[in-house]
This record gives structure tokens, sequence and C-alpha cells, in this order.
């Protein structure tokens, strides 16, 4: 169970002990009923992410290295 991050279930019947080991180890179990839509189905995949950069209102204030 430690090489997932993930665990994708057709059910919510799913023994106490992989609930509490899940929880031990901070993985995702996702017990909804699947669907036939991929674009919804790989949502309980999706991993968002979002990058920011700072910059002043007149531009960067930190001046780039010239080689």
């Amino acid at each position: 169970m430690k090489q997932y991050e993930r665990i994708r279930a057709c059910s919510a019947r799913l023994s106490d002990v992989i609930f509490n080991k899940a929880a031990e180890l901070g993985l995702y179990i996702a017990t909804e009923k699947p669907v036939t839509e991929g674009r919804i189905e790989l949502l309980h995949y999706l991993k968002e992410q979002s990058i920011a950069y700072e910059y002043h209102r007149y531009g960067s204030i930190i001046e780039e290295v010239k080689r």
C-alpha cells in the first residue's frame, strides 16, 4: 500500500482494516460508484498544482545575473 497515493474502490464496502491502514499512511480512498464518463472519473486521480511568480509592480525587484 505504501507505493500508492490513492485507492479506487467500486463501493464503500471495504473492511475497517483497509480504511485504518490508508488513514495511517495518508492515502486517499475514492469509494464513489464508478461512472462511465471518463472526464468525471479522472477527477479522482487529478492532482492540482499552482505556481505563482511574484513581481514588483514596476517589474522584478531582483536583478537578473548577466553572463
